[in-house]
């Protein structure tokens, strides 16, 4: 198995798109039939805008206000999450 570094290190040689990934992962694995054969399947998964907003956007719907207004909440869930982003961006930096 291998170290969170490892895989870490194989995401940044992907390029960049998986920088913004919330949950990449890479599955690796051989067939009985071909032993010495390694297949490796890469997925950046869901952006952090994504993610971010979901979660934004499940808090949001937890009040009956907002149930009915789904369209509108999806909106603000979006610009939230870019805030949030940006504001994460601007403390590394």
């Amino acid at each position: 198995m291998k170290t969170i570094e490892e895989q870490q290190k194989e995401f940044k040689q992907c390029g960049d798109d998986f920088a913004d990934a919330a949950f990449p992962c890479t599955l690796e694995f051989t067939y009985e039939a071909n032993p010495h054969m390694k297949y490796v399947i890469s997925s950046k998964g869901l952006s952090k805008r994504e993610y971010f907003a979901a979660q934004i956007m499940t808090g949001m719907m937890t009040t009956p206000d907002n149930i009915g207004h789904r369209k509108i909440s999806a909106h603000l869930a979006v610009e939230l999450a870019d805030e949030l982003i940006e504001a994460l961006n601007k403390e590394k930096d």
